[in-house]
């Protein structure tokens, strides 16, 4: 279940030439902002040092869980923790670590991991990827979004309140995962062997604040076989296909309805390829062109008939919230339910159509499924649930979330207000945790991709809104902030 666990966009990155406006800090703590710029090199060789190991996952030789690369990173990070003054623990195993600052009964943790996914092809990067490269401002590197850069932004800020002066109330562990990009079995084996933390953030997301993210259910629905039809389309079901394909004798009559539609499309070999557009899952309902969606509406004006294509082209296709098949679904907390028509087959035996869906927070899993199976049912098809995964929500006005909006609004001299998601962050893995940060939205989200980039200006913002969000988390009871308590 890997595609589950990460958020990941796999498609061909890009040099980025152009930005939009650069945030400018309003930091209200000018000595903190000029603190954090005059570390400016040091926290680029560090990211370098990270940069340079290969973590991402595979199966060696070596006693640890991951591979030698993600446990060689690991070991680094634990280093530049330990060169910089901080407690520093790697799990025996090598499932996890953590770098820790100050005393007390109550704990803060910042969420992070050193974890990777694969580069992918070389000729899609214009520098080696596990060499850090700094291009017009911007560092260019496997890990340098997703998370390394913003681990050493997170780790620089701790070192900002500890020079700093303020009084150190509770302990901060800034904990190091090693599987976040797949099973987040590191943080399995964390929980099993430390004590949890009362409050943490994850600086593995976007900002400004996150306290929503909607639940997660996978599904199959099967209906009735096909006499005519043989199609294979789609795959992972965090991705919007862009790409579908054809292989029956009416070619040319498809063709004819993709141009009507005005679809793209082109020939290769025997197969009739539709084009559309790749987006993630989460943000189907406003990103990406469902190449599956395309293809069942050629199929329909080229004579086709087939309940799957009418479900596909028009009940999906034409609403993300599915609302001709279950009505309105949504709440004031998360929004409406999104679903991502991932995967189409269909042949003589059966038709399988898989599905993303992004259900709203407050709906319970057991209602949700009884609307579900109803619904599919008098279809006369049958629901089968491939992998769930709970929601997570904080409410906008507990001390935890407030105070990281505040801390946001202040450097950054906005309004904070806490936002609601369809993704799936590092968060989840962890009580009472909410993403913050690090990627700020205005600009290009490249983690995944080829030609990976952070801009450095940014990673110092980041620095500065951590390092004031750890200052004022120092004045108040971290356990009033608790949402799950044992």
């Amino acid at each position: 279940m890997p595609s589950i666990r990460n958020g990941s966009l796999l498609m061909l990155g890009c040099e980025v030439t152009e930005l939009s406006e650069q945030p400018v800090s309003c930091c209200p703590h000018p000595e903190l902002h000029d603190w954090l710029h005059a570390k400016r090199s040091e926290m680029k060789s560090a990211i370098t040092r990270l940069v340079q190991h290969q973590s991402f996952y595979r199966w060696d030789e070596s006693a640890v869980p991951f591979g030698a690369g993600i446990d060689g990173c690991l070991r680094e990070v634990l280093e530049i923790g330990k060169e910089m003054g901080f407690r520093t623990f790697r799990d025996p195993d090598g499932y996890y670590g953590y770098i820790e600052m100050g005393q007390g009964s109550e704990q803060l943790a910042i969420l992070c991991h050193v974890d990777v996914v694969p580069p992918g092809e070389q000729r899609s990067w214009f520098s080696a990827p596990f060499t850090l490269d700094e291009r017009g401002g911007r560092l260019y590197g496997r890990g340098v979004q997703d998370n390394k850069g913003p681990l050493i932004a997170a780790l620089y800020a701790m070192k900002a309140l500890q020079e700093s002066g303020v009084p150190i109330r509770h302990r901060i562990r800034l904990i190091v995962g090693t599987d976040e990009e797949n099973l987040w079995r590191c943080i399995a084996r964390y929980k099993e062997q430390e004590s949890l933390p009362d409050a943490a953030f994850t600086p593995d997301s976007s900002f400004p604040v996150i306290n929503a993210e909607k639940r997660l259910v996978q599904a199959y629905l099967y209906g009735p076989p096909s006499d005519d039809l043989r199609l294979d389309c789609g795959g992972l079901f965090n991705i919007v296909p862009d790409k579908a394909y054809y292989t029956g004798a009416r070619q040319r009559q498809v063709q004819k309805q993709l141009d009507k539609l005005g679809f793209p499309w082109q020939q290769d070999g025997e197969r009739l390829v539709v084009l559309g557009q790749q987006a993630h899952a989460s943000r189907c309902d406003r990103e990406g062109a469902n190449a599956i969606v395309r293809l069942c509406r050629a199929l329909l004006g080229a004579g086709y008939v087939h309940p799957a294509l009418g479900f596909c082209s028009l009940v999906v296709g034409t609403d993300p919230h599915i609302r001709a098949l279950l009505g309105d679904v949504q709440d004031n907390v998360s929004g409406k339910l999104t679903v991502n028509l991932a995967s189409l087959k269909m042949d003589e035996t059966a038709t399988q159509i898989g599905i993303d869906m992004r259900v709203p927070v407050t709906l319970s899993l057991d209602e949700f499924q009884k609307r579900m199976r109803k619904a599919v049912q008098e279809l006369g098809w049958r629901y089968e649930e491939y992998d769930h995964l709970e929601p997570l929500y904080i409410p906008a006005n507990s001390p935890l979330v407030q105070t990281l909006c505040q801390s946001y609004g202040a450097v950054m001299g906005v309004e904070c207000i806490p936002t609601a998601s369809g993704g799936i962050t590092y968060a989840r893995a962890m009580r009472n945790c909410v993403p913050f940060g690090a990627h700020f939205p205005h600009h290009p989200y490249q983690a995944h991709m080829p030609n990976e980039s952070l801009s450095m200006e940014d990673l110092l913002l980041a620095s500065e809104i951590y390092a004031v969000a750890l200052q004022r988390l120092q004045k108040t009871s971290l356990r009033t902030s608790m949402v799950h308590p044992e």
